[in-house]
């Protein structure tokens, strides 16, 4: 097939108009009842049970086999056990299905060889009767706008830019979530499992060209042949960021790459280095590949000006300076020494006593303020210098000696303040004991667009991944003669 075929088989998968389930059942606690109760709550076009001992389920009339079904079938989920695969295989076939979604393991990650056959003749059936397969051994595909859940858990991201691709289904979850927690707002999602036909490859050059996305995240343990994946990571990083979390890079974790997806993980080395010359961005977990991604959703480009970490809303400012000072230097993140002139507006909305007045800037009690903080921002934002405010906050020591209203009014000063500058601006807020407040607040900032962190190390190195990524974008539209934004 060539490669536009296989794109809009791609496109199709996502924006399914009608989905069969193979395997639903009156079991509850089967996965594929499971399935097909999470696309009847959000999936807007025609299901169809599949399932030659029942003639309904669910409410929904059930058919022996997806040929049988006398209307189209796009999308086929299939969660029978892994003997019966190549007759459901070609029953999708005979039916003219796009796409063969295969959440049933037990194929080439088994390690035995006649399964591992079984999975290459399953693909051959599939390809040579012009449908394409993701899977199997996973959860699937997301797509929010188009209402296709992700997964038997019914998942539905908020629809945004951020598409994942991911070999496993149980980072896929652990990301989509978090990121549902820190309001990562996302365009499509594919948990691709063994990749037998439809891999992470395949996937990226997909939303290399998808207007819906613009910003990457994958989760990789390997691949039978790394150089296509590769090459199409360095023609995606110059349009679009793309954040990387590889498993498999220990010995120990390589052989838990084959036996979880049938992934050959290859070398540490190889991979580090191929990654940084594509210019992705690598993380260490799902915690940096979360606050990664959060940080290009909502802090846009970063260039070369430094930051300025603002502590000590009430009290703890002067430790928390020192420590900001360690942790920003640490990653590669200037601190800029305040213009003369930004100093001087500075003496005169901060009294000197109890404070700061340098970058990182302690503001004292008159950071509880909200007037005084909010003209302070401004004054911060106008130094030409400055590329990010970084706000540190202890709640648990503002509720001390403030309501809880006067807390709110703090935040809508950043909110305020998000909403009338174009400034990048994020905010660290510690674990409190007040954890009711502390969700309420986080709520609202994220709600304002406002990217929030828990601690000071989380958030400075997302910073700098998102600041290296700006730099190589910079460097490569300075070499273009392309005009910088």
């Amino acid at each position: 097939m060539d490669d536009n075929k296989k794109l809009e088989q791609i496109e199709s998968a996502f924006y399914p108009e009608s989905i069969a389930v193979v395997g639903a059942s009156a079991d509850e606690h089967k996965f594929g009842t499971l399935f097909l109760h999470s696309l009847q709550a959000h999936f807007k076009g025609r299901i169809y049970p599949v399932n030659p001992n029942q003639t309904g389920v669910a409410g929904l009339q059930a058919y022996p086999s997806v040929e049988a079904i006398p209307h189209p079938v796009d999308y086929v989920i299939v969660a029978t056990p892994r003997g019966s695969i190549l007759d459901t295989v070609g029953d999708c076939v005979r039916k003219g299905v796009k796409a063969i979604h295969i959440f049933s393991a037990g194929f080439s990650e088994s390690g035995e060889g006649g399964y591992q056959e079984l999975e290459r003749e399953m693909v051959s059936m599939a390809q040579e009767g012009g449908a394409r397969i993701i899977g199997p051994n996973c959860l699937g595909l997301c797509c929010p706008t188009g209402n296709l859940p992700f997964g038997p858990e019914g998942i539905m991201p908020k629809s945004g830019k951020v598409a994942f691709v991911s070999q496993s289904g149980g980072i896929a979850v652990a990301f989509v979530l978090s990121g549902i927690a820190a309001d990562i707002r996302f365009s499509k999602v594919a948990a691709f499992g063994n990749g037998s036909d439809l891999d992470g490859a395949d996937f990226l050059e997909y939303l290399k060209a998808d207007g819906e996305t613009e910003i990457v995240g994958m989760y990789l343990e390997g691949a039978q042949d790394c150089r296509p994946l590769f090459k199409l990571i360095r023609e995606v990083t110059p349009v679009k960021p793309v954040v990387v979390l590889k498993g498999g890079k220990s010995e120990a974790g390589n052989r838990g790459a084959f036996s979880h997806t049938g992934a050959i993980a290859g070398s540490k080395v190889v991979w580090e280095a191929a990654l940084k010359q594509a210019h992705a961005i690598e993380v260490q977990g799902v915690e940096e590949l979360t606050d990664t991604v959060l940080a290009f959703q909502q802090l846009g480009r970063l260039g070369a000006k430094g930051a300025v970490p603002m502590a000590g809303l009430l009290g703890a400012g002067g430790g928390m300076v020192v420590t900001s000072s360690d942790i920003f230097t640490r990653e590669g993140i200037p601190l800029p020494v305040f213009s003369r002139e930004t100093e001087e507006k500075l003496r005169k909305i901060i009294p000197q006593v109890g404070s700061i007045l340098r970058n990182p800037l302690d503001v004292g009690a008159v950071g509880s303020r909200p007037e005084a903080l909010a003209e302070a921002m401004e004054v911060l934002a106008d130094d030409p210098e400055t590329g990010i405010i970084v706000v540190i906050e202890m709640l648990d020591q503002l509720l001390l000696v403030h309501s809880m209203e006067s807390v709110r009014a703090i935040h809508r000063v950043f909110a305020g303040f998000r909403e009338k500058r174009s400034m990048p601006f994020a905010v660290v807020l510690y674990p409190a004991l007040a954890e009711k407040e502390r969700s309420e607040i986080v709520g609202g900032l994220s709600r304002a667009q406002i990217p929030v962190y828990p601690s000071l190390d989380r958030a400075a190195r997302a910073i700098a991944n998102v600041r290296r990524y700006w730099k190589f974008r910079d460097e490569l539209e300075e070499g273009s003669g392309g005009a910088r934004r």
